[in-house]
């Protein structure tokens, strides 16, 4: 007698596939966030890595340390280009924004030779950017003590079209272009002149000024704390006007710090904070204040001084111009994954 062998009804079929996609929505979310974090875990081992090479430096110099990072190579920089106009017209610092403690800052190094590569522009195009000669002064990176930024596990192949080499082939706007290394996937500082770290935007999104979106994940933020007391804005103004006194307002004034340039007495970093950003589904910690980037889409930032330490904040202003503490977290998250600060509390004498 034959026997006939029973398949699945289509009731059964539709169980197994239910079944199956329930497991995977309960496994995917979960796949996803260990994915995330073993990202950010290797944000946070990168930053240690940007501390030791700090703290080599700090060794060889007595115990100062950099004054600013810009991140990604020598070449590719937060220093080298703020604007294009073509690839053989590329201008590595609008007078408003180039680096007043730059190695290379002409007015720093005069009197002698002008070297190739200084704010100004000298020679600086698509042929000769990222060749000899033409290096910016990112003191950690030229100095050899951290000669390219650790990679940035949040960014692909295709950060080499935004951050990278590529990216001076294009005429129109783009925040922190060519500043991620060679191929755009190193580390850079989102908060170059010392403060107002920028990270994410408002009305791109067209979204209120309390509703924020990050940008930038995996960057880190270097804060800079000078001996004499006075805050990193003093300082960036104070050294601004020494170099640059006739081309206007510097980037921190524009951004809305105020300056009290007087106030500074000796340019020694005694100390520093340095800081990562995870990924945009990580709020992070809450020890920033949020303010209005101003200019094109109007990218917001963070003033860049943090209230678990009482420093004096050039962005909130008292009774007599002093300059108060914010010790209050203002309910926003920052998106910081991690918090390193310097491992030695040096007074060095002034350089005054």
């Amino acid at each position: 007698m034959l026997r006939t062998k029973k398949g699945f009804t289509l009731i059964e079929l539709l169980v197994v596939i239910v079944i199956i996609g329930i497991l995977v929505a309960i496994a995917l979310p979960n796949f996803i966030k260990i994915k995330v974090k073993a990202r950010e875990a290797e944000v946070k081992q990168n930053l240690h890595a940007i501390q030791l090479a700090i703290e080599r430096y700090a060794t060889d110099t007595g115990g100062n340390y950099p004054w600013f990072l810009f991140g990604g190579d020598v070449y590719y920089n937060v220093g080298t280009i703020k604007w294009c106009n073509t690839p053989y017209d590329i201008e590595p610092g609008t007078p408003g924004c180039r680096h007043p403690f730059d190695l290379f800052n002409a007015a720093l190094t005069s009197p002698g030779p002008v070297e190739p590569h200084t704010y100004g522009g000298q020679g600086l195009n698509v042929n000769t950017i990222g060749t000899r000669g033409f290096e910016f002064g990112d003191t950690l990176a030229y100095e050899g003590y951290l000669p390219q930024y650790p990679m940035n596990p949040f960014l692909s192949d295709k950060a080499i079209l935004i951050h990278g080499k590529d990216s001076v082939n294009y005429y129109q706007y783009m925040p922190f272009r060519a500043c991620g290394g060679e191929m755009g996937r190193n580390m850079f500082n989102i908060g170059w002149s010392g403060e107002g770290a920028c990270m994410m935007a408002y009305d791109i999104d067209g979204e209120d000024d309390d509703s924020i979106k990050l940008s930038f994940p995996g960057q880190f933020y270097y804060h800079p704390r000078f001996s004499d007391g006075a805050c990193n804005a003093d300082h960036f103004t104070a050294q601004y006007l020494s170099v640059d006194s006739d081309v206007g307002p510097n980037w921190v004034i524009r951004i809305g710090a105020s300056a009290r340039p007087a106030q500074v007495w000796s340019h020694d970093v005694a100390g520093y904070d340095l800081l990562a950003v995870g990924d945009p589904g990580t709020d992070g910690m809450d020890i920033d204040y949020s303010i209005s980037g101003g200019g094109w889409k109007d990218h917001g930032k963070r003033t860049g001084y943090l209230n678990n330490i009482p420093e004096p904040n050039p962005y909130n202003i008292g009774d007599g111009n002093d300059y108060e503490p914010r010790t209050v977290p203002d309910g926003i998250p920052d998106y910081y994954i991690i918090h390193l600060s310097s491992s030695q509390d040096a007074k060095p004498q002034g350089i005054f």
